[in-house]
């Protein structure tokens, strides 16, 4: 690639990151998963009530309307037998289909989406 060209793609880049904002580039860059293709029942969140990193992992998957189910490790020991069994040392930690996840990780998140997709 020729530098005048190499220069143009340099400024077209900043000026859609200035004028759309960076999210809006990120969506464009790394487009959403299309819920249909989420199995309900894929997406499982091992946390506790207390934990921040477990709050902002809800939030991204629900801001991302990722379809989850919650098991909280302190009020149910079949949840804190299936966390133990995955390695579990801390929380968040989240199980995308066969795919097991420790702290808060949203990229993580979307590429297991993504590969099981």
């Amino acid at each position: 690639m020729n530098t005048q060209l190499k220069s143009g793609l340099l400024a077209l880049t900043i000026a859609a990151t200035i004028g759309l904002g960076w999210p809006h580039v990120q969506q464009r860059l790394n487009p959403p998963i299309p819920l249909a293709a989420i199995p309900a029942g894929s997406v499982v969140l091992y946390s506790t009530a207390w934990c921040g990193y477990c709050t902002k992992t809800r939030k991204f998957l629900t801001d991302n309307q990722i379809p989850f189910i919650e098991h909280d490790i302190e009020k149910s020991a079949d949840a804190y037998r299936d966390y133990k069994a995955f390695g579990g040392k801390g929380v968040p930690v989240v199980r995308v289909s066969d795919q097991v996840l420790h702290g808060y990780d949203p990229q993580g998140i979307a590429q297991a989406l993504r590969q099981q997709h």
